[in-house]
Formats: C-alpha cells, sequence, structure tokens
C-alpha cells in the first residue's frame, strides 16, 4: 500500500500522460510541479506549448510562469473561437465577455450587466473586464452597481446563517 494522498496519485498519473508526450531529452529534467498547468490540455496543445515556452527559455528549460502564460494564452484563443463561431466575429463596437461568455456591445449597461450576472462575483468581474476597454460609466450607473453588489453580497450572508 502507498502512503500518498488520492490528489497527489492523481497529479503523477498526470505528470506521467504529459510527460509521455514530451520529447525524451526533456522528460526526466521536469519536475511534476512545473507539468501541472499542462495536465488538463489535450495531448497536441500540450507539445504545441511546451515548444513554445522552451523557445521563450531560450531552448533551457521554461518555467511554471512561462508555462501558465503560455497556457492562459491557449485556452483564450479557443473560448475567442469558440464565441466566434457561436456569435460571429467582434467589430468596433462590439467585444467577447470572457466573464459572461458572450459579445457585448462597447455601449452595455449597468441593467443588462446586472441581468447578465448571478453572482456577486460574477458581476465584479464583469465590470473589471470593461476597464481595460475604456468603458466608463456614469456615477448614477456606479452607484446601481454599488447596489446590487451590495444586495447580492447581504442574499450571500443570509444563506450562511
Amino acid at each position: 500500500m502507498f502512503h500518498i494522498d488520492r490528489c497527489y496519485g492523481y497529479r503523477l498519473i498526470a505528470c506521467y500522460r504529459v510527460r509521455s508526450l514530451l520529447p525524451e531529452d526533456s522528460r526526466t529534467l521536469i519536475p511534476e510541479r512545473l507539468i501541472r498547468p499542462l495536465a488538463s490540455l489535450p495531448p497536441e496543445a500540450v507539445v504545441k506549448i511546451w515548444n513554445n515556452a522552451r523557445e521563450a527559455a531560450n531552448g533551457g528549460l521554461p518555467n511554471r510562469r512561462q508555462l501558465e502564460k503560455q497556457v492562459d494564452e491557449y485556452r483564450k484563443r479557443i473560448l475567442d473561437d469558440e464565441l466566434t463561431e457561436k456569435f460571429g466575429p467582434c467589430d468596433e463596437e462590439s467585444f467577447f465577455s470572457y466573464v459572461l461568455k458572450r459579445k457585448l456591445d462597447t455601449r452595455t449597461t449597468v441593467s443588462e450587466l446586472i441581468e447578465s450576472t448571478k453572482s456577486r462575483q460574477a458581476l465584479i468581474n464583469a465590470v473589471k473586464e470593461l476597464k481595460p476597454l475604456g468603458i466608463a460609466f456614469f456615477p448614477e450607473e456606479k452607484e446601481q452597481l454599488r447596489i446590487e453588489i451590495l444586495r447580492r453580497q447581504e442574499q450571500e450572508l443570509e444563506k450562511l446563517w
């Protein structure tokens, strides 16, 4: 009988699966913790991302941040492709919301955000997503968001008691 946690055992199995996909010269050097970001990806993506990360590390062993960055970019591209297929490409007046997983107009109103989100955290994340796009709200809209976020927080606390 082995004396390891089930979680760690699954990580080791995932590590073995990923290592078996990588080039022979890399396999023995890679610690399990470095491979974790690759474990949930399809085999063809693992090899591609590993090669890209090695190139970014000048042919050496990439660090965990480099791998995570490559995995995040891959997942974003996959989601972009899915959203484009489902909703069509974006134009100058629209963008894809990764939080809401749909296409939004740049003139999106606060009431649309509130209706589109189910939780307090989803609403906060959706608003955060708009900031880098330069989408600003009027003071009345900010107040409406604040009130809704506080209302949802109160509901969450009520469920705890």
